[in-house]
């Protein structure tokens, strides 16, 4: 506008008024960029919620005869169909157990084994679980051997395996697990070296090892 009105007189001398400047600025298009990152930002969500594969209801009368072998199974939180299962009552474990839970596997999103006798080859039973998130089974009997294993379940988000025998060599087992958030190390034959090439290839993963605290690797840099 500043250089329509330097120009002169473009249509034919007259002067535009500043009514007139208003009127031609009045017939500019209008951009909105809220609405246009609101209706991306939207359809984001919608093909978000499309790649959730929804956890359907658990069959009530599997989940009573879990709990009659002693179990503790309850919704992970209220409204969810995702359960945890807590074997914290459990004197005699039968890796039979893991068995009984084949009929809500789908359910099964968080797994606490802590203190139970679990040994490497039990840990195959764990591969159908394609919803597990959190596995606990600190004060295992698990080895590097088991590690190798827990390696497949790429949908583990916190592992803790605390106070087990377990090597740099079945950490570098967990480089394939992307989702893995969190991974709990106190007590175990790990160095800090084995850490540190673990947490390169997992950059946004959180190790406590109770010794001292990992900085998470700074991407940006090259």
């Amino acid at each position: 506008i500043h250089n329509w009105i330097k120009s002169g007189s473009p249509f034919g001398g007259i002067m535009p008024s500043d009514k007139g400047i208003r009127t031609i600025v009045s017939t500019l298009p209008v951009l909105v960029p809220q609405e246009i990152n609101d209706d991306a930002s939207n359809s984001s969500t919608q093909e978000e919620k499309k790649s959730i594969e929804p956890i359907p209801a658990a069959d009530p009368v599997s989940i009573e005869k879990i709990k009659k072998l002693g179990l503790v199974a309850q919704p992970i939180q209220e409204g969810s169909n995702g359960l945890s299962i807590n074997f914290v009552n459990i004197k005699q474990f039968d890796k039979s157990m893991l068995e009984s839970l084949y009929n809500i596997k789908d359910q099964v999103v968080n797994l606490r084994m802590t203190n139970i006798p679990i040994k490497d080859n039990d840990l195959i039973k764990l591969m159908p679980f394609k919803n597990l998130r959190t596995l606990q089974i600190e004060k295992s009997d698990i080895t590097d051997e088991g590690m190798a294993i827990i390696g497949k379940i790429t949908s583990l988000e916190l592992l803790n395996i605390y106070g087990t025998q377990i090597t740099d060599s079945g950490l570098a087992n967990l480089k394939s697990c992307k989702n893995l958030k969190t991974i709990y190390l106190w007590k175990t034959n790990t160095t800090h070296a084995g850490m540190a090439k673990l947490q390169k290839a997992l950059p946004a993963l959180k190790i406590e090892s109770g010794n001292f605290e990992f900085t998470k690797v700074d991407t940006s840099k090259k």
